[in-house]
């Protein structure tokens, strides 16, 4: 059944019996047929057994308060089940609810059980090879579409006539093989699957940093912020501004001039003033030898600058060699010449990182211990337990703020996995202060934030584990867990709405074969192998998950051979970019959680990997241009009307492609995968993007970056102009990547360029071009010492002034300063 005869069996079938419905039936045969099948939905059990890993691990002893540990593939949705600890979240209003849920999990008692676990997890490993390797009985690939088993001889003539009669299926195997590539096996990643980078919006309005946006004049002028997903839940960017200052973080061409923080006052599109600062963050470990530092994200929240950053460590130790990789959030000052205040530091990879709406920011990192053959001593515990902590207070995380996976559930096989929160409160200007820490050992994964909870997901095999933590006053506490099948693609594939998470995934499952394909005997044994074919399939799903991580509701099967590109939840509804050949996009109704329902498919070329709420009854979407044979071509925007959702339409379409009007070999852009790219500011009837492109000229090939500006009038994009950056080198840091407004003024950033131009049909104002290598250089807080700063010469002055000039209509009337550090 193709996609079109599913979504009208799915829009026009009567309802049956609940005994009989597809999901109910599917289960009684998958009870009789467990072991045929590998798919399902069960708890995941990572957190609800961690008292079953305390107990047995760490010779504990504690009681459930309710549940029990699900057998492994079992396909009943129960809650998970966890034990009572002590924790110290704040004593306040907002997390009164949080002490009633301490009881959901325990922590190890002691750095011992970590070890112990990383010892049996090893052990284990060592005993499943040899056992792998001596195995007599064997399922596995033989070729791309076959498994094998080793059977007695003897009940073999229960197979054999079936075989027989399977002659042509043996002969279609190259066809069983085309639709498997086409359908199924491992899921493939590209750079546009990739975490948060590709995604979509939610419908929270773009105006403002605490109080200062929204209000459009000559003192606080309206300005554009990072669209945040859910409204209060601050994301960050590498670009920032609070109306009357620009903020931009760099690390120059691959690193090489460092870290630096580029900031310019602006006041209607005249830049008055420049300052670059180098964000040299040194690692918090004293013996080792510092690598090096680059920055990733910023915020710009209550009169400070929050950088977040990664430092890399190394150092030598009993002939071994030892790296670190910490995340660090460091605190600066606004204005002219931003100080350092303080900095936060958290070993792993950065991950994401959220501002509550109570003013507490919570960072996750993914942490990797080392192998536990290279840790000779357990009281060595820095190679294997993570440290946070402000700095000059760093230590390393309690155990009992180390929440174990189930006994025996390691999928780290001899090192250990964490994903890492810490709080940190930012309700005081200039004042940092850690708040708490959480570290789930054996885990690691993505996050989607609500105002009151962290959904972190983890995709393994053929499902995403999800665990929902709960917070606030800056307080963490672990509270439920669930696993759904397929994979999730980013934090937009997921939204919490009524007390209910929603969640679309992208589901491969794989059948094993029931018919035999062939046979032969083994030589010198009284067996005989057959093989049987596996059955590769990919659809889509969304399942609806409760506040206790039970499944209430669910729509599975749609975009068959398909996958997730892009998910826009806006309240009851939900649409859904899928894609293997067009874009269809469906619209499904979740006002009813316990049936979710398809209202309409609308198929069009290629794909949006981005979708956003333009106005009421309007979809804005961004993504891939490609043709009627599945070719990619180029970029494209569309905007369909929304306004029924059981007649979806197409009210305005524009792409750019290769081979195209203006000959281009290769188009791209950043904002594909990277969303943050994208300027959507619909109360300014403003779209912005940055691309990219080449054509081949005699041979040779020619580089151009820019940044595009277009409007949506009478159901047409229209194009309000284009800045070019000054320099066509791919990897230079005159590159632009982001844009944001001010009043009238739109500004065209890039890591060495600010350009100011007029919102209405984007000519320049005004041109920024910071010196090469001039910086700050910062290594201790603002509090212990007096950055050295001094205005540049008239010379360097009139030099900015005229490139100014050059580009403008009228020239600079107010000349910029710039700062730096000689």
């Amino acid at each position: 059944m193709n996609n079109d005869e599913k979504v009208k069996e799915m829009l026009e079938k009567e309802p049956v019996p609940q005994e009989l419905e597809p999901e109910n039936i599917k289960a009684m045969l998958d009870e009789k047929n467990a072991e045929k099948k590998r798919s399902g939905i069960s708890v995941a059990g990572r957190l609800a057994a961690a008292a079953a890993a305390c107990a047995v691990i760490g010779g504990g002893s504690y009681a459930y308060l309710k549940g029990v540990k699900p057998e492994k593939n079992h396909r009943d949705i129960s809650t998970s089940s966890m034990v009572e600890q002590t924790t110290t979240l704040p004593e306040t209003e907002q997390t009164k609810e949080l002490y009633s849920q301490q009881a959901y999990m325990s922590g190890a008692s002691d750095y011992s059980q970590i070890y112990e676990l990383m010892k049996i997890a090893s052990e284990n490993n060592e005993k499943k090879y040899r056992a792998f390797q001596n195995d007599t009985k064997t399922f596995g690939a033989i070729t791309d579409d076959a498994v094998e088993e080793a059977i007695p001889a003897e009940d073999f003539e229960d197979f054999a006539p079936e075989a027989e009669a399977e002659e042509s299926y043996a002969a279609d195997a190259s066809a069983v093989q085309s639709v498997e590539d086409n359908a199924g096996g491992d899921y493939e990643f590209n750079e546009a699957d990739k975490g948060e980078e590709s995604g979509v919006f939610a419908e929270e309005s773009s105006i403002g940093i605490e109080g200062l946006g929204g209000v459009d004049d000559e003192e606080n002028p309206e300005f554009s912020d990072t669209y945040n997903q859910e409204k209060d839940v601050l994301e960050a960017d590498i670009a920032k501004t609070d109306g009357k200052y620009i903020y931009y973080i760099t690390c120059g061409i691959n690193g090489e001039d460092g870290s630096l923080l580029r900031s310019a006052k602006v006041k209607d599109g005249k830049f008055l003033s420049s300052h670059t600062t180098s964000v040299d963050i040194q690692s918090f470990y004293e013996d080792a030898d510092y690598c090096g530092s680059y920055v990733e994200d910023m915020y710009l929240y209550n009169d400070m600058v929050v950088i977040i950053g990664e430092t890399f460590s190394e150092w030598y130790e009993s002939d071994d060699y030892l790296y670190k990789q910490t995340t660090f959030a460091a605190f600066y000052t606004t204005g002219d010449s931003p100080e350092l205040i303080d900095v936060y530091y958290q070993d792993g990879s950065y991950k994401d990182v959220r501002i509550a709406p109570d003013g507490n920011m919570y960072l996750l990192t993914n942490y990797t211990s080392d192998d536990y053959s290279a840790i000779d001593d357990p009281e060595n515990y820095q190679r294997y337990i993570p440290q946070c902590g402000l700095e000059g207070s760093c230590g390393l995380i309690p155990p009992e703020d180390i929440l174990l996976p189930p006994e025996g559930d390691t999928r780290g096989i001899t090192y250990v996995t964490y994903s890492i929160i810490g709080s940190v409160d930012l309700n005081e200007s200039g004042a940092p202060r850690a708040v708490d820490k959480k570290a789930l050992a054996d885990y690691s994964g993505e996050l989607y934030a609500s105002a009151d909870n962290f959904y972190t997901s983890v995709y393994h095999g053929e499902k995403t584990d999800i665990t929902r933590i709960a917070i606030g006053g800056g307080g963490i506490a672990p509270a439920a867990s669930a696993s759904v099948d397929g994979f999730v693609k980013d934090q937009f594939s997921m939204s919490e709405y009524n007390g209910c998470l929603r969640v679309a995934v992208t589901r491969d499952t794989v059948e094993e074969g029931e018919k035999p394909r062939w046979w032969e005997k083994l030589t010198d044994t009284d067996k005989v192998r057959l093989y049987t074919e596996d059955t590769f399939k990919r659809d889509n799903a969304i399942y609806v998950l409760d506040m206790d991580m039970n499944v209430i509701g669910s729509l599975e099967g749609f975009g068959e051979t398909e996958s997730v590109k892009s998910v826009s939840f806006q309240g009851d509804m939900a649409y859904v970019v899928t894609y293997e050949q067009t874009d269809p996009l469906f619209a499904i109704d979740l006002s009813d959680p316990t049936a979710p329902t398809i209202l309409d498919e609308f198929k069009i070329n290629g794909y949006s990997s981005y979708l956003q709420q333009w106005k009421d009854g309007l979809l804005f979407g961004f993504g891939i241009n490609a043709d009627e044979n599945a070719i990619e071509t180029g970029i494209k925007m569309v905007m369909f009307d929304n306004s029924d959702p059981e007649n979806l339409k197409e009210v305005g379409f524009w792409s750019l492609d290769r081979n195209g009007e203006n000959g281009y070999s290769w188009v791209s852009s950043q904002a594909v995968w990277e969303r943050k790219a994208l300027l959507i500011a619909p109360e300014k009837n403003l779209i912005g993007f940055p691309v990219e492109c080449e054509t081949e000229v005699n041979g040779s090939w020619e580089y151009e970056n820019k940044f595009m500006f277009f409007s949506y009038e009478d159901g047409h994009f229209v194009e309000k102009g284009t800045i070019e950056a000054e320099n066509n080198d791919y990897y230079d840091q005159f590159m632009v990547n982001r844009a944001m407004y001010i009043g009238d003024y739109v500004y065209v950033l890039s890591g060495a360029r600010f350009i100011a131009a007029d919102i209405n049909d984007i000519s320049i104002t005004d041109d920024l071009i910071f010196s090469e290598g001039d910086r700050v250089e910062e290594t201790t807080t603002a509090e212990n010492t007096e950055v050295p700063t001094e205005e540049t010469t008239s010379e360097e002055t009139t030099e900015t002034t005229e490139t100014s000039a050059e580009t403008t209509a009228e020239p600079t009337t107010e000349a910029p300063t710039e700062t730096t550090a000689e």
